[in-house]
């Protein structure tokens, strides 16, 4: 990712994840018995009579319209009666109250909302599943625990399941019409993983399209580090200081550590994929060998060309950041070998500074059909396989891992067993690229992109479809 380094990346996971409306915190005192509402709407399951039970009950009834009254009222317990003193401490009743408000009205309409599905691992005391409003199909992914002593409300999560409600697309065709009327280029690629890795697609849209990929593109860093840890070359508790001259730009935390600082390898790798730290990335690139990553990328990139050399993100961040506001158009008019020099220590791309003052202000696409990292949408789909692949091979677990740690979006874990994810941005840029495993053991890859270089691209429209396409995927038959 880079111009997500600063904003991009946050915006993503606050969007996506913060929708969640408490803390996961611990204690609490209250005395049982106070009476909660009764069930507006039929729930698809019974709602447990337990201690926790009683707690759903009542959220369901303020999802379905009812007032989230502060304090006690007629008898029922407001938001203030039902919180741990933790939980408090975290969020105040009424900020949670009003929280709770918008939920109802702005996400789901109204209601009434329902009970559709409960989750493995439920007792008295913690339950988790699915929310269902009846006005709009919105879906919600809830977990919710109590004290077990007091009965008190002790966490709290809701996440809205992206591409649920009744506008979510119905067919493949419809979802493919969806991405494919999109502004500049999009492209989608869906497949079963069949048992031997092929992939047996399910739909595609615009299949030629290659398009800038962003930090989907540090799957080929992973992959070509899993293969040198297979052929015993490196090794993931190996450690890698960290230099000032290979310090690029956030996302991450990395560049922030004094030089010298040593990090295993494994950590590198782990920040490189879960939060797209690009100063571990560029280490690791560093550290390999730009050709032995673009050697990797060969057999699974149908143009290795237009990656090569292999650009660090402190290289990109360079050319269309830096002072010199001709150096990117040189380096794209130079051939390999003359591209080379410039990025290497000492030349025109690898001594220039990219601005943070210009990252800061950075909200138009640059150079983004000529100066990023390129692949069609089956092309991630393969290479998120490819690595997958290899996190099975003897001593590559941290691969496995590292691709597991960010699933980027809200699953519903009842039908989703395992996700590995990798995205990626910059203004006029996303990529997201999935493989997940469903729980009776389907697996299936789902890539999206989206290039606009006259303008911004909108990181919900892009997430909302690729929703869609897991609620279709929840559909596929097993075979």
């Amino acid at each position: 990712m880079h111009k997500l380094m600063i904003h991009r990346y946050l915006r993503f996971s606050m969007a996506v994840w913060t929708i969640a409306l408490g803390l996961s915190v611990l204690g609490a005192t209250w005395a049982r018995g106070q009476d909660a509402p009764a069930d507006s709407g039929v729930s698809s399951v019974p709602i447990p009579e337990t201690p926790v039970g009683e707690q759903l009950r009542w959220l369901l009834s303020v999802f379905s319209g009812a007032p989230a009254e502060v304090e006690e009222v007629g008898g029922v317990a407001g938001v203030g009666g039902r919180l741990a003193d933790s939980f408090k401490e975290a969020i105040a009743p009424e900020v949670l109250a009003r929280q709770l408000q918008m939920v109802t009205t702005s996400i789901l309409e109204g209601g009434p909302t329902v009970l559709e599905s409960i989750g493995p691992g439920m007792d008295a005391h913690s339950i988790s599943g699915r929310l269902r409003s009846e006005a709009n199909g919105v879906v919600l992914a809830f977990r919710l625990a109590v004290d077990p002593e007091t009965g008190l409300i002790t966490m709290m999560s809701n996440r809205v399941i992206p591409g649920s409600g009744k506008d979510a697309a119905a067919s493949w065709e419809v979802l493919s019409e969806r991405v494919g009327a999109l502004r500049g280029t999009a492209n989608l690629y869906v497949a079963r993983v069949e048992p031997d890795g092929s992939l047996a697609p399910l739909a595609s849209v615009n299949p030629g399209a290659r398009l800038a990929i962003g930090s989907t593109f540090k799957l080929y860093v992973l992959g070509a580090l899993a293969e040198e840890v297979r052929d015993g070359r490196r090794r993931w508790d190996e450690p890698l200081a960290i230099r000032d001259a290979w310090k690029s730009l956030p996302s991450g935390e990395m560049q922030l550590d004094p030089e010298g600082t040593e990090h295993p390898l494994s950590e590198h790798a782990l920040k490189m994929i879960s939060i797209s730290d690009n100063t571990a990335t560029d280490h690791l690139v560093l550290l390999l060998g730009r050709e032995r990553v673009e050697a990797f990328m060969v057999g699974l990139n149908g143009d290795p060309a237009r990656n090569t050399p292999l650009l660090t993100t402190r290289d990109m961040f360079a050319m269309k950041l830096g002072a010199d506001r001709t150096l990117a158009d040189r380096y794209i008019a130079s051939d390999v070998a003359a591209r080379r020099a410039m990025l290497a220590e000492g030349g025109e791309v690898g001594s220039a500074v990219p601005s943070m003052i210009a990252a800061a202000m950075w909200k138009a696409p640059a150079w983004i059909d000529t100066l990023e990292w390129f692949a069609t949408a089956e092309e991630c789909g393969r290479l998120i396989v490819a690595v997958d692949a290899l996190s099975k091979t003897p001593q590559n677990e941290p691969v496995s891992k590292a691709l597991r740690a960010n699933p980027g979006i809200p699953f519903d874990r009842s039908i989703w067993s395992s996700i590995a994810y990798k995205g990626g941005s910059e203004p006029g840029v996303l990529n997201l690229t999935w493989l997940v495993d469903r729980a009776d053991g389907a697996r299936f890859v789902l890539s999206v992109g989206w290039n606009d270089p006259k303008a911004e691209v909108d990181l919900n429209t892009l997430i909302d479809l690729a929703g869609q396409g897991f609620g279709l995927l929840a559909k596929v038959p097993s075979e």
